[in-house]
């Protein structure tokens, strides 16, 4: 019985040093392991442009494209597409479900203590969408929040903090799961509003067949916001993928590539990110 004990106390010893070595070792050869052949795992949530499923399956859209970009310089050759919640990305890729998120999130202060950020991938703003009524024969202006009793926000955008930091409306809002549950519940009359990024509540409004309407908002009409930074995510200790990945989007930015794929998506120079931002330093 003894040298039975031994032999499994050995054993759970010896799978216990195996664990410990690939939790240790995994975030420093990550990114041999995708130049050998594993595939890049990369968590999305569906939020045209920025990403979308089209009808035959394929994961596109402007993060997507861009994503593939990057990892053509990478070396990178196989990639699994892993769909969630927008508010799941953060959680799932700190679980391991994937290794970067591609879903156009946006560089904020509390995200930064959960994830890393690469570098800008976007610079834009936020944005209203509104249904069109029955009786208008053309586009009206927005006229504000004043009038309207129910606003609708993904749960955990930029848009949902920023109200709940302070901005007037938090009695008013709807959280919903994703961008195709705000459109619907302003086409169907569930809220008068849907706020969310910029270039998401244009693309909705020029595919709406003119139900929808769509406004940018400025510093005066969203609790001071000027513009944001889409970016990617990665793990903290994936510090390595992170580092190689920023050098190689830094070289996806200045591309003409990058121009062509901003422009398949409706999406003008306006969107360029700002070029003076460095890759981050670690350790944050």
């Amino acid at each position: 019985m003894k040298a039975a004990a031994a032999v499994i106390v050995g054993a759970a010893l010896a799978w216990g040093a195996v664990a410990w070595w690939h939790r240790a070792d995994a975030p420093a050869d990550r990114l041999q392991r995708l130049r050998a052949g594993e595939p890049l795992r990369v968590g999305y949530a569906v939020e045209p442009p920025y990403a979308i499923v089209r009808p035959d399956g394929q994961v596109d859209g402007v993060a997507p494209e861009v994503a593939r970009l990057v990892g053509e310089r990478l070396g990178v050759s196989r990639y699994e597409w892993v769909q969630t919640r927008f508010d799941a990305l953060i959680p799932e890729l700190r679980a391991h479900r994937f290794d970067v998120v591609a879903a156009g999130m946006f560089i904020t202060p509390q995200r930064e203590a959960w994830v890393a950020h690469s570098r800008p991938m976007m610079r834009v703003r936020s944005g209203v969408l509104w249904r069109r009524s029955a009786e208008e024969t053309q586009a009206s202006a927005w006229k504000g929040w004043e009038p309207v009793q129910r606003v609708a926000v993904i749960e955990g955008s930029v848009e949902h903090q920023r109200w709940l930091a302070g901005g007037g409306l938090q009695d008013r809002l709807m959280l919903v799961p994703d961008a195709a549950s705000g459109q619907a519940a302003v086409l169907e009359g569930l809220a008068d509003a849907l706020a969310l990024s910029w270039p998401s509540v244009q693309w909705m409004a020029a595919h709406s067949q003119g139900r929808l309407q769509a406004h940018p908002l400025d510093a005066r009409e969203l609790l001071g916001a000027q513009a944001d930074h889409p970016a990617f995510q990665f793990r903290h200790e994936d510090e390595a993928l992170r580092r190689a990945w920023d050098q190689a989007l830094g070289e996806v930015l200045g591309s003409e590539q990058y121009a062509a794929v901003l422009a398949r998506w409706e999406l003008g120079e306006d969107v360029f990110p700002p070029r003076e931002r460095e890759p981050q330093e670690g350790g944050r």
